[in-house]
């Protein structure tokens, strides 16, 4: 049966469709059946960057369909980067149309999000009833959460866009503004940014900067174990000094630094992962809200990879259920806790089993 497909153009919640050229027949025939269950979806091959990469930061979440033919296009690639990047923060549900191995950093991307493969779906009906009922889990519930959803696509679509093409981008948005202005300034309280500035300008002791740099630090690029740093950019100055005085005691260690210029930084950060004796991973507010750090975690975890986990808090935080999961196993250490004695928070740290291999 064929189907007559339409990419969706209206400011109803969609879903956009990423999948190589030449799988199109065998993916219309699956959107055709999820078009008739009420889907809507976006979907255009030969497409402007900047028309596609809007349709990106406005959908409600990207289905990719992986086939040979996907692991080879760069378009593929590039629209789930974008996806997965933090001003855009879109899930993935995946498709697998074949078995097909993917790269390290589209498996960095995709692995915390539902995956269903297709090809060996003896039950045709299981499949698509499984497909409808992820997607329905990432639709808006009610009108609010629509309304909120439009607030992300106001406040950061645009500026993602505008990096992305190298322009200022004009973005379609449903609702009116104003109505929206009180979710666009109670998003900025929420987040913390007014209260993040408050408290650093009083905490911060402004005659006594840090004694570790990271300009002065060199990502280990060799053959000897090392460990892999995973944490938020805007902790950089309270774990700098800690990978300091580690550093002082012979740690190699890999953060993304170490990233080529020029080359996928996705596939970059993927392959140190693998590679690695262990994860050290810091966790605070910032980590636990960072795409990013629960990428890394959870890629770690992933059972072609099985890393281990050391887990530093830098402060008290409830991490994610996915992230505790992840880590549970493993050592940790309160780095807070030791304030008062930081030599036993570092004797303690640098005697741990799981980095021992990684000193010098």
């Amino acid at each position: 049966m064929e189907y007559s497909l339409n990419s969706y153009e209206d400011n109803k919640p969609y879903v956009f469709i990423s999948c190589s050229s030449e799988d199109s027949k065998q993916v219309s025939e699956i959107l055709g059946k999820l078009q008739n269950e009420g889907l809507n979806f976006w979907y255009e091959e030969n497409e402007a960057i900047d028309k596609k990469t809007a349709h990106i930061c406005n959908c409600e979440f990207v289905m990719a369909f992986h086939s040979a033919n996907s692991k080879n296009s760069l378009q593929c690639k590039e629209e789930i980067f974008f996806a997965r990047s933090p001003e855009v923060n879109k899930k993935i549900i995946s498709v697998y149309l074949e078995n097909v191995e993917l790269s390290l950093g589209v498996m960095l991307s995709i692995n915390r999000f539902p995956i269903i493969n297709f090809y060996d779906s003896s039950e045709r009906e299981n499949f698509y009833s499984e497909l409808l009922s992820q997607s329905k889990k990432f639709l808006p519930q009610n009108d609010e959460d629509q309304t909120k959803r439009n607030v992300v696509v106001v406040a950061s679509a645009a500026c993602a866009i505008g990096s992305a093409v190298g322009s200022t981008v004009t973005l379609k948005s449903s609702g009116s503004l104003l109505k929206m202005l009180p979710y666009i300034a109670g998003g900025f309280f929420a987040g913390g940014f007014f209260a993040d500035k408050i408290r650093d300008f009083f905490s911060r002791d402004k005659k006594n900067s840090p004694s570790y740099k990271e300009e002065n630090f060199q990502p280990y690029e060799g053959n000897k174990p090392y460990a892999f740093i995973s944490y938020s950019h805007k902790d950089s100055e309270r774990v700098f000094e800690i990978l300091g005085k580690l550093q002082d005691k012979g740690l190699r260690f890999w953060y993304d630094k170490g990233i080529k210029k020029g080359s996928d930084w996705s596939d970059n950060i993927a392959e140190h992962i693998r590679d690695c004796e262990c994860m050290l991973a810091f966790h605070s507010e910032n980590s636990n809200t960072s795409e990013h750090c629960k990428d890394e975690i959870c890629f770690a975890k992933w059972r072609e990879i099985n890393k281990k986990i050391f887990s530093v808090y830098l402060e008290k935080v409830e991490l994610s259920l996915g992230v505790q999961m992840a880590i549970i196993r493993f050592q940790n250490l309160n780095f807070y806790e030791y304030l008062k004695d930081e030599k036993k928070f570092f004797d303690e740290l640098s005697e741990s089993p799981l980095l021992q291999s990684c000193f010098q």
